[in-house]
């Protein structure tokens, strides 16, 4: 299955089954691609953040003025459990993807398509622990 066919399962899939735990993965698999550079070439950077390992909450503030339909999140360096994901719009609304992100070292995300077609993005609020065994980590979020 080719990577487009595969990116439209997964959406598909998304779309029909939320609230369910999503294992993110495919940027640290073949072909030496990293998930920040899997992700890069999907979108723009919007901010990035390191965080330390432990239960935690931070937010990434989005560098990026334009407008955007959809994020990725990438996270290198460590296995991460993402609990709750909260992007907020310019214009105060929010949204929530009902997922629980699971990212093996060197992953991305889905694509996760944000509502209302495309929108300027304030920020973006997580709260994350550490796998066991895991460390320092980076997460970035890609939007386009």
């Amino acid at each position: 299955m080719n990577r487009i066919n595969t990116v439209v399962l997964c959406a598909v899939l998304f779309a029909v089954v939320p609230g369910c735990t999503v294992r993110a993965g495919g940027g640290g698999r073949g072909g030496g691609q990293g998930a920040g550079q899997a992700a890069r070439a999907e979108g723009e950077l919007l901010g990035e953040r390191w965080v330390d390992g432990r239960s935690d909450r931070d937010v990434i503030r989005a560098a990026n003025q334009g407008r955007f339909r959809q994020i990725v999140i990438a996270v290198e360096g460590s296995a991460l459990a993402m609990d709750n994901v909260v992007v907020t719009f310019g214009d105060g609304s929010t949204f929530s993807p009902p997922t629980r992100l699971v990212f093996d070292q060197n992953s991305r995300s889905r694509v996760i398509d944000l509502p209302g077609g495309a929108r300027n993005i304030q920020h973006i609020d997580f709260r994350y622990g550490n796998l066991p065994g895991g460390g320092r980590a980076r997460v970035a979020v890609y939007g386009r």
